[in-house]
């Protein structure tokens, strides 16, 4: 079976830490041997506050998988997964 972009980047998030766009492609680069762009990234972090991925993944229906901050200081973005997302599963 094919792994998803967007199971690769839960797959690489799932630890909680904030992740950039590019250390979450060189991340995936590294366990998957496979190039990803910026867009691509984004549009798969999206998809993990979308239903069906939130069902096949098993994140809780009612909460917000994913937190973005600003860098401080810098331009730019982390994102991280939210703990909710592990209280409980589908509900």
């Amino acid at each position: 079976m094919n792994t998803t972009l967007t199971e690769m980047v839960f797959e690489v998030m799932i630890d909680m830490r904030p992740w950039t766009y590019w250390n979450i492609g060189q991340e995936i680069h590294r366990r998957h041997g496979q190039f990803f762009n910026d867009n691509s990234i984004s549009a798969a972090i999206r998809n993990l506050r979308k239903q069906e991925f939130k069902a096949k993944l098993n994140i809780k229906m009612d909460a917000d998988p994913v937190i973005k901050e600003r860098i401080p200081g810098k331009r730019g973005y982390t994102y991280r997964l939210s703990p909710m997302i592990l209280s409980g599963g589908n509900s």
